[in-house]
């Protein structure tokens, strides 16, 4: 059964509990989430116990991030930004830590 936000693609470059929640919710109501992480700051959620397996996978961050797809990306590379540039180009959604942009 196809949700509410069907169709809607969204960029998410949040961290920590708010963020993700949020578009945990909007991944639920089947908007197709992005989530854009650094290879090099980690969220810190993926270190939250309690972990559901012998590989330290934190019940929370898998939680949080139902329904999304994920990618790592550098963004202090040109190179990666200029990725960021054409998904926001192509979709025209993103949210941030701070704020939620539609």
């Amino acid at each position: 059964m196809a949700g509410p936000l069907t169709g809607i693609k969204i960029l998410d470059f949040t961290t920590l509990l708010p963020g993700p929640f949020a578009t945990m919710m909007l991944g639920d109501m089947g908007a197709e989430i992005l989530r854009v992480e650094s290879p090099t700051r980690p969220d810190l959620m993926r270190f939250w116990p309690p972990f559901i397996d012998e590989k330290k996978t934190s019940a929370i961050h898998s939680f949080l991030n139902r329904n999304k797809k994920s990618i790592h990306l550098n963004l202090k590379h040109k190179a990666s930004t200029d990725i960021v540039k054409k998904l926001i180009k192509k979709d025209e959604k993103s949210t941030a830590l701070y704020g939620l942009y539609v």
